[in-house]
């Protein structure tokens, strides 16, 4: 097989003939580029499978970065647990060395949704001697402790996941993390994560925000 007059030039509309001799016979096969009706599909179906993928994609990351969580809490708990067989009290770092608070947390929440912060050791988790396995960090924490004389449910992050008085030495953790970038009202427009002593569970509110 053999093309016939294949150096025509192209035509103004794109549409180039070709002449093919089979058998004998002369065909004519004619090329032509894609037509608009044949883009708007295209474009359509690109834009139905963003509108999927997007949120999906977006959710998934998400959820990577909320991992950081119980993987966080799970270190201040065992440096709780080691600080107090070593004290006999366990340890706020909100507002340390001084009266706990429970909006003093480490590191700031980041500002954007992909943005992590480099953490440098504050005196009062080196005083805890943890060691996060992360060099930077997606979510904000915080701990506060205290005897069963102290009602945890006077911090009102706590009091609003329900912690209530202890019959013995407690604490609770605190993860505050910015998923989506909206932050007019960080109670609101952040996800928040709670935990205490008597539970291995995690509350949260808000999620993936």
């Amino acid at each position: 097989m053999r093309f016939l007059d294949d150096s025509l030039p192209a035509r103004q509309n794109s549409l180039r003939v070709r002449y093919l001799r089979i058998g004998g016979h002369v065909h004519i096969s004619r090329q032509s580029g894609m037509t608009l009706f044949e883009l708007m599909v295209v474009v359509s179906i690109i834009a139905i499978l963003a509108t999927i993928a997007v949120p999906l994609f977006m959710k998934t990351t998400r959820r990577a970065k909320a991992a950081e969580v119980p993987a966080m809490f799970a270190e201040f708990k065992l440096r709780q647990q080691q600080y107090y067989t070593e004290n006999g009290s366990f340890l706020s770092t909100g507002g340390y060395p001084g009266a706990p608070d429970e909006n003093d947390a480490y590191p700031a929440v980041p500002s954007g949704p992909d943005m992590a912060t480099p953490i440098t050791l504050p005196d009062s988790w080196k005083a805890l001697r943890m060691q996060p396995d992360k060099q930077s960090l997606y979510c904000s924490y915080v701990t506060i402790a205290g005897a069963p004389s102290d009602n945890p449910a006077g911090f009102a992050r706590a009091g609003s996941f329900g912690m209530t008085a202890s019959e013995t030495d407690w604490f609770f953790l605190i993860a505050e993390c910015d998923f989506d970038g909206v932050v007019a009202n960080r109670d609101t427009d952040n996800s928040w994560y709670f935990t205490n002593s008597d539970t291995d569970r995690i509350a949260i509110q808000n999620e993936g925000r």
